[in-house]
């Protein structure tokens, strides 16, 4: 199926492309409410941001990976490197996600957010750092001629 240009790029992975960026706006949001001291709706924003996000990663990014390891593991090129560092930051983003999402959701009172600010900058910088792979992935292999 092609996208809706009539390009030879998979829908699925064209929406997926609009879903993450769409989630760094969510993320950016969150933080605003967090500077805002609403640290409820940032936690529960973050919350929705991460599901999405692994709920993607399941249904669009790891059955692509899946399907094209053999090809990762050939010879070298811009697009296989930036596709790696792309899965490592990725990877890295979403545990770290889930790991201060779930520790969250796991205190007596969800009305504060847990006192992690040292690891959600990174974890910001990790997010971005992968979607702007994921962009030059999508660039690389469905634009580019």
């Amino acid at each position: 199926m092609s996208s809706a240009s009539g390009s030879n790029v998979p829908i699925l992975y064209t929406a997926n492309l609009i879903l993450q960026v769409a989630m760094l706006l969510l993320l950016i949001v969150g933080r605003s409410l967090a500077k805002n001291k609403k640290f409820r709706s940032h936690g529960l924003m973050m919350t929705a941001a991460t599901v999405l996000h692994v709920v993607s990663i399941l249904l669009v990014m790891a059955p692509s990976f899946v399907r094209y390891f053999g090809v990762l593991l050939g010879r070298p090129n811009f697009g296989i490197v930036v596709t790696w560092i792309h899965v490592i930051t990725g990877t890295l983003a979403a545990a770290l996600a889930i790991f201060v999402v779930a520790r969250w959701r796991l205190q007596k009172s969800t009305a504060v957010c847990i006192k992690r600010k040292q690891l959600m900058k990174p974890l910001l910088l990790l997010w971005a750092t992968a979607l702007l792979l994921g962009i030059g992935f999508y660039v690389f292999y469905y634009v580019s001629l």
